[in-house]
Parts: structure tokens; sequence; C-alpha cells
């Protein structure tokens, strides 16, 4: 077929008039039936190099968004019968598009040779080596100057964790800090570890934007520690019983003695201007260490009624100070507060009642991941088309369950569950009870949507995808038999995980020593406008007494404000910070060389398993600790500077949103998509030149132009083999999770009758059913990572056996039997000892 016909053909079928001119100007992977070739890239689209990757994305990209679901446009998309570029080489070759294993065997051949533009481009395919024999053994230290960069960095950070570790005191961020500057709960008040407030409206009135857990920590009112927050509701004007009993209710500063008549004639000495004592208080309850009021309401007029009190109206303050202006704000704080209290309290009892039987959900979802990756040695076709089947029947009860709920919701003459949703205010951060979520109709219908999307888009996928998945099983049962030679890489994970707790715990106590490194601020509060209105002056706490006199030390006072930071602070925790991600980075990038190392001895072992290294993963991690540290360092930097690119973009993207200037807006957005799409090529180029590194031993840069020049020489099988592939792993890790999760929320919402009686009473039921399937596909990550390192390295490989050997006496594949057997490809030799 010519490519004009091509090009008519799609105008006239599947694709509009401009995908077609795309097609005519590009058509740099279309094949030509006549010829059996590939052809080159012409004038229309050349380029050389990144520029001719650009091209090749942008294509692909296209390509996907205007085929359609019919027409995929061969190697590029999907395949199916209907798809020309498979018709036409199967016609070619006097096929029928009937025999699913002749289009495999024509897929698997197709750019097998590079054409001449090719081989300008991405350099010639390697030749025949008799000498090698797999990853060398004769190696030398690669990437040192970045080796060395990597440890002065760890250097420094040594240096500001010294520093934070020497300056800072996280009790400041676990206790609170009273008015004079004393940590509740240490020394001298280590009884006395909540802070209370005298007049808590002076805290509300701070600025409060909706979806804030908790007010402003400057208050301008005077703050004690206290034993135990106040269980009653008290105010001085509105109490009852004799005036030693009000007396002894009172809550006074420190020195302070109430019932000190001689000192303090009246009541109204101590409640005065200069505020010796609270004039009154709300029953409380803490909310980190803080006694804020409990469950509120408010009138038409703004005071404050006290729904534990028997009902009884306490005009805790008058209302010119709850004006109505301020009335909103106080209760989205109030209900902030007190919602966010509630879920983390009952949250908190639910795992600690819960936690054996989250802790067995965990245990079985490891069972099932272990038992699932032990199948999969030698019922690797099953288990992948398993894996398809009980996915497509989870999304398919996910849709059908939602829609269920939807109309029964919908149809549902009960108005108790729509009272329960009205009384809560999507503006408040949390809700008092996440049930009324499960009892809004919407959320199943938003649920059922999704779950019906995900389910035609899988569907969809099977469709065109379903010869490429027999090559991505016969590369997983390779992977299989890897694994099964060195079971040792099924535990590898838990090393690289042991790093990051570690990493993730030092990054977190710098973290925590810098935030509270500052040094305490203390301003003067001026008492006699009844309003305890703050000044910008700062004072010193320790010489206030001693400076001023006893008529401005009534009017005034000393009051700590907050911690502040130094002008340096923040500059070390962004250094922390990169730290963090350049930490992470190299240890995943320290994983991926061993496991590499490992699988490609296996690969590259003639006699298998004879010529399999015994120790192989353990060689492996001594090969790239030894001598590829610097090629690691290197590669995890790349990552790193990007990834801070991105979080730069985030945090201006943040601040320019209370601006209206939509180029400004549309510019960031590109920004941010180019540099995430950045971002996933360099962690797949990486991968693959770690790959390389493991196998040759050459430095980062050497590798990765090497990787790429392999990948791109044989850029079809990538998009054929290794990306279905990925797909497959990741269908396997979500039907682990939905093998764990759907008996969790069985069990856990109490529909299994026989093991009711064995389960704790629970606030939230989805809380340990969330945490088991979140835990669950950690875990299946953790045993998949290895699969998929085995994949990417096998695949890999493969490419390098298919281009320095062609099957020959004197030029072997390395390749299993049964991968040859369904790539079409033979030994010779086996076939004369046949």
């Amino acid at each position: 077929m010519k490519l004009h016909a091509l090009s008519s053909y799609l105008a006239e079928g599947c694709v509009p008039a401009f995908c077609a001119a795309i097609l005519s100007a590009c058509p740099h992977f279309v094949r030509d039936g006549g010829s059996g070739k590939t052809r080159s890239l012409q004038s229309g689209c050349k380029g050389n190099g990144w520029e001719g990757v650009a091209q090749w994305l942008l294509l692909l990209l296209v390509f996907r968004l205007i085929c359609g679901c019919r027409c995929l446009v061969g190697v590029l998309c999907g395949v199916s019968e209907s798809c020309l570029v498979i018709e036409a080489a199967v016609h070619a070759r006097g096929m029928s598009a009937g025999y699913p294993q002749a289009a495999l065997l024509e897929m698997s051949k197709v750019g097998e040779t590079p054409t001449p533009q090719d081989v300008a481009d991405y350099g010639e395919p390697r030749k025949f080596d008799p000498s090698f024999k797999g990853p060398l053994k004769n190696r030398s230290c690669t990437d040192i100057i970045c080796l060395f960069l990597f440890v002065f960095f760890l250097f420094g950070w040594a240096i500001v964790a010294f520093f934070a570790y020497r300056s800072g005191n996280p009790e400041r961020l676990i206790y609170p800090t009273d008015s004079q500057g004393n940590i509740c709960g240490q020394p001298p008040y280590e009884d006395k570890q909540y802070l209370f407030f005298f007049d808590i409206t002076q805290c509300l009135k701070r600025a409060y934007k909706p979806g804030d857990l908790l007010p402003s920590l400057i208050c301008n009112t005077p703050q004690v520690c206290v034993s135990h927050c106040p269980n009653e509701t008290f105010w001085v004007k509105n109490a009852e019983g004799k005036e030693d009993l009000i007396r002894s209710k009172l809550i006074c500063q420190y020195g302070v003695d109430p019932q000190d008549k001689q000192t303090y004639k009246t009541l109204e000495e101590l409640i005065g201007n200069d505020q010796k004592c609270a004039s009154y208080y709300l029953k409380s309850t803490s909310v980190a260490r803080r006694c804020l009021p409990g469950k509120l309401e408010f009138d038409s007029d703004g005071r404050v009624k006290d729904m534990i009190n028997d009902g009884k109206i306490v005009e805790a303050v008058s209302a010119s100070k709850l004006a109505k202006k301020t009335k909103n704000s106080i209760e989205l704080i109030l209900a902030g507060l007190s919602s966010a209290k509630d879920v983390g309290e009952l949250a908190f009892q639910d795992f600690k009642t819960a936690w054996p039987h989250m802790l067995i959900g965990l245990l079985c979802a490891m069972l099932v991941a272990f038992l699932w990756i032990a199948l999969m040695r030698w019922l690797a076709a099953v288990m992948v088309w398993l894996s398809i089947l009980c996915l497509v029947l989870l999304f398919s009860f996910g849709s059908y369950y939602s829609f269920s709920k939807y109309i029964e919701l919908r149809n549902s003459t009960d108005s108790g569950s729509e009272s329960l949703i009205k009384q809560f205010d999507v503006s408040v951060s949390f809700t008092q009870n996440l049930r009324a979520y499960t009892a809004n109709k919407n959320t199943w219908l938003v649920l059922g949507i999704v779950s019906v999307v995900i389910l035609i888009v899988l569907l969809l996928l099977l469709i065109f995808l379903r010869k490429r998945i027999v090559i991505a099983i016969a590369l997983i049962k390779e992977a299989s038999r890897a694994v099964a030679l060195m079971p040792s890489a099924l535990f590898f994970p838990i090393l690289p995980y042991l790093l990051h707790l570690l990493l993730f715990a030092f990054w977190g106590s710098v973290a925590v020593y810098l935030a509270s490194s500052g040094t305490a601020e203390f301003k003067y509060m001026n008492m006699t406008d009844g309003n305890n209105s703050m000044t910008t002056q700062s004072c010193s706490a320790q010489d206030f007494n001693k400076t001023l006199s006893s008529k401005t030390l009534s009017q005034l006072r000393c009051q700590f404000t907050q911690y502040v930071a130094n002008q340096h602070l923040s500059r070390l925790q962004i250094y922390n910070f990169i730290g963090l991600i350049w930490g992470m980075f190299f240890i995943v990038g320290l994983g991926q060389v061993a496991l590499a190392a490992a699988f490609a001895s296996y690969y590259w072992a003639f006699r298998k398993p004879q010529d399999v290294p015994f120790f192989a993963v353990l060689h492996g991690l001594w090969i790239t600790v030894r001598y590829h540290l610097g090629s690691v360092a290197f590669g995890s930097l790349i990552l790193t500077i990007v990834r801070v690119i991105r979080i730069v973009l985030e945090y201006i993207d943040e601040k320019l949103k209370k601006y209206d200037n939509e180029f400004t807006k549309c510019l960031l957005r590109c920004c941010k998509c180019c540099f995430w799409c950045l971002e996933k090529f360099l962690k797949f180029l990486n991968k693959n030149a770690y790959i390389m590194i493991a196998i040759y031993g050459k430095n980062f840069c050497t590798s990765a132009k090497e990787a790429f020049k392999l990948l791109m020489r044989n850029v079809v099988r990538v998009v054929v083999l290794d990306k279905v592939t990925d797909l497959l792993l990741l269908v396997g890790k979500l039907v682990i999770v939905g093998i764990v999760a759907v008996p969790t929320f069985f069990v856990f919402s109490r529909k299994v009758d026989a093991l009711n009686n064995h389960l704790p009473e629970l606030n939230y039921y989805m809380l340990p059913i969330l945490t088991i399937s979140v835990g669950a596909y950690i875990i299946a990550s953790s045993f998949f990572s290895v699969y998929s390192m085995a994949v990417d390295t096998l695949f890999l490989c493969f490419l390098e056996d298919c281009e320095r050997h062609d099957g020959s006496e004197e030029k072997p594949y390395y390749m299993s039997k049964e991968l040859m057997k369904i790539l079409g490809k033979q030994n010779r030799l086996q076939d004369a000892d046949k």
C-alpha cells in the first residue's frame, strides 16, 4: 500500500483530513507494504538528536488524541486487525490478518532493520563481540567529580543539622508558650501543660480564612499555663454564690492570689483592665494543648450560647465584641476547631482500637502479594489475564454498587439523611460526621461515573493491546525465571525502604529543630482601651518591670507574641529540603543499578541457571557501591534540579492566584506541564542509563547516550513491549489492592455477620479500609518494583542481543528458548541438534 493511498484511507475512514496531512508530512514510522521496509524521515520532519525526539513525541501525542478508537495508526498507537500497519505488513507476507500469531511475528519484526537516516541519527547497531559475556568484571570508578559534589553537599547538610540541633528546641512546637515566654509543661511549670486564654475572642478577632484548622496563635490577651482546661462555663457577673466561692473559681496570672482581699479588695480589681484574672471562661477541651471551647451556637444577637450548661445563656462577652460582622468568621473557626478536634480524636481512637485488625489486613496483603509473585513463576500468562479480568470485574462492581446507592438515595423518602447533610458547611475543612458524605447521593454519582470511565478506557486498551499483551507476558515470564533464581531480589526493597526511613527521620528532625530555633518576640500591649490592642514596639520581658513606672505598668503589658526566625533559617530549610529530594532520588538510583547488574548477569548467562552468579544481587550492590556511586549521584542530581524547578513553579502559581492575569496563568500551566513531561522523560532515561552502567561500567553521560540511541533504534519495540509490560504490572498491583480492599470493606462495614462479634466499635469504618488499601498498594509496589526493574533490564539486554547476534552458530542469541519462540527467532545450532 502506497503512502498516498494510506493517507486517503485515513482521511475517508477514521481520522480527519488534517490528521492525514500530518501523516503525509511526517511518515517516519509508517511502513510501506510494497517494500516491507520502514520509510525514512522526510524533509517535512527532519531533525537530529533531541529535536527528532521532540517531533516523535509530538506525533505520538497528536495521533493519540486524534485517531480515536478504531484506527490508532499502527505501531505508534494500539493494534487491531483494522489498523492499516498490521494489515499492510501481514498482506505483504501473504498472510491473513485473522491469525494472531502471524501478526505477532510481523509486529516483532517491525523496525528490525534501521534505515540510513536512523543510523545517521542514532548510530550504528552494536557489532558482535566474542569477548562480551555480560556485565563487565574489570571496572573503574565513574563520575568521581559528582561523587565529591554529593559528599560535599552531605557535609554541608551535616553542618546545617549541627546548627539546628544546637539552637532548636522542639518543645516549643509540642508545648504552647504563655504570655511571659514560658513553655507549658516545662520547668518551672512541669505540672501545667495546657495554655489558657483570658479572652478567647481576642484570638477569634484575627484574620481567618475558611479552611484553616487553627486560629492564629498571636492573641492579644493574657495567657497562662494551667494544669487542666476548664470543665465548666463561668462568668463573674453571672456567678452565683458567695464572693469567696467566686474568687476560688477565678483563673489568674502567676503570683496573683484571688483570695488575698487585702491586696485585691474587690472583684473588679482582679478582672479590671489590667486583667489580673480572667472575667469568664467557657467549658473547654484541649486542642494542641490549648484550651479551646467546645460546641457553641450563636443567636441572632451574637451572644454565645453554651450547649452543654443546660442551655443557659452565658453572656461571656458583650454584643459589641461579638458583632455580626465577625460572627461568621467566629462560627467558622469554632466549627473548624471543634470538627478537626473531634475527627482527630475519633480517628485516633479508631486506630487505637482497630490496629490489630489493620495489622492482620496488612499481613494478608503481604501474603497475597507474595503468593501472586510466586504464582507468576509458573502461571505468568494465567495470572496476567486473571489480573485483567479481576480489574474489569472490580470496576464493574464499583460502577454497579455506586449507581445502585445513587438510585437508592435519590428515591429515598427519608429526609433524615438530607437534614444530616444540610447541617454541615462545606467551607469547613473537616466535617464532624464523615457519614454525611456517604449519605450524599452526589458522592455515589461521581464515584459511579469515574468507575464507568475507567472501565471503558480499560476495555478499549484490552481491545487494541491484546496482541501486544502476549509478547509482554513473555517478558514477564522471563523476569519470573530471573527472580526465581535470585529470590533475594524480592527482599532487596527492604534495604532502600530502611534507607528512606532514615532519610525521612533525619530530614524531619532537622526541619523540626530549624523551625523551633527562632527567638522569642515580645511586644507592648495597650490595656487602657479595653480591646487589648497590640503595639508594634518590641519590649524585653526581663527588663519590663524595671524600666516602667507603676502607672505605666497598669496601662501596658509586655507580652510574648511568637517565635521569629532569623533571615537565614528559611535558606537552611530550603537546603534541608533539597537534601531530602536528592537523597530520595539517590537511594532509588542505588537500588536500580544494583538490581540491573543482577538481572543483566542472568540474561547474559548462556547456560541458565548454571552460569548465573550465586549471589547476584549482593554482587550487583557491591559493584554499585564500589564503582558507580558517582554516576548515581549525577543521575539523581539531574532529577533533583528538575523537581526543585517544578516546586518553584508551584510556589509561584500559588502566589499569583490572587492576581487575575490569564496570560500569566496560561504561561505557568505550560511551564508546569513541560517540566512534568521533562521529569518523566528523565526518569525513563535515568533508569535505562543505570542499566547500561550496570552492564558496561561507563560513566553516566556515555551510558545515557548509548541507552537513548539503542532505544531510538528500536523505538517500535519500546512502545510495543516495554510500556505494555509496565501497564500489566500496574494492573497486577491494582488487583492485589482490590483483592485485599473488597473483603476489608465487607468486614469493617459489618456485612459479614459471622465476624461482627470480633470487630471493635468504630467511629469511621472507612478509616481501616483506607489504611489497609494504601498499605496494600505500598506492599504490592515494593514487590512489583523488582519485577519492573527485571523487565526493563531484560528488555534492554534483549535489544542488545538482537543487535549483536543473529542466531548463527558463531553468534547465537542469549535469550531464552521461550522468548525466542514467541518472537519468531531461533538459534541454528539448536535446530541442528534437533
